[in-house]
This record gives C-alpha cells, structure tokens and sequence, in this order.
C-alpha cells in the first residue's frame, strides 16, 4: 500500500513511511465498507454470472446486498443489476444497464 521502493531488513526494525500513500482514501473505503457492512461479515457468497469475461458476485447480510462486477475482456461490457444500487466509491446511483469499462470493475451496494 505505502509503494515502498526498498528492500526491507529481515532481522532488525525498519519502518515504512506511509505519509505518500497514492491509494490511501481507496484502501480507507475499503476498510470502512469491511467493518461496517454486515454482508461482508459472513461467508455468503452467491455467485450471479461467470460468463464473457464479465465475473459477478453477491455478500447478502441483515437485508444489505454488496454486487461487485469485474470485468476481465479489454472492452466495455453492460451489465444489468436488479436492484437499486449505489457506487461504493462514488455513491453515485447504479444506472442499468451498468457499463464496465474494459480490465476494470465495480462496487455497488443496495441503497
């Protein structure tokens, strides 16, 4: 996370710096959704779609949903949620069908 450029000491104390690090507010949502979002504190994982490069899958807990959509092709690829969804990092709303830019994914979770 801290992008460190050097090679660590094995046996005695050496500190990262971590006061330049690029994806800090992408690792502290994360961490947020992580301990405040019940549907990640099980093992319910309900796989939705596998297909044309395109992966989807669901964590279900308490009435809360989280869909992440990962899409593996070089192209764009459109994607239709049922539900009413919010973009984790945005919290823009999800507008179906979803486009899901080429080597690239999203985060959404049920408003």
């Amino acid at each position: 996370e801290a992008a460190n450029r050097k090679s660590l000491e094995f046996f005695e104390k050496d500190t990262i710096d971590f006061s330049q690090v690029p994806l800090k507010d992408f690792y502290a949502t994360l961490n947020s959704v992580k301990h405040n979002h019940s549907a990640l504190c099980g093992n319910d994982v309900k796989f939705v779609s596998s297909d044309d490069n395109l992966l989807v899958f669901e964590r279900n807990g308490n009435g809360e949903r989280i869909l992440c959509i990962f899409n593996f092709n070089s192209d764009a690829k459109d994607y239709t949620a049922d539900g009413d969804f919010a973009d984790l990092f945005t919290g823009d709303a999800a507008q179906s069908p979803l486009k899901i830019d080429g080597k690239n994914y999203k985060i959404l979770i049920k408003k």
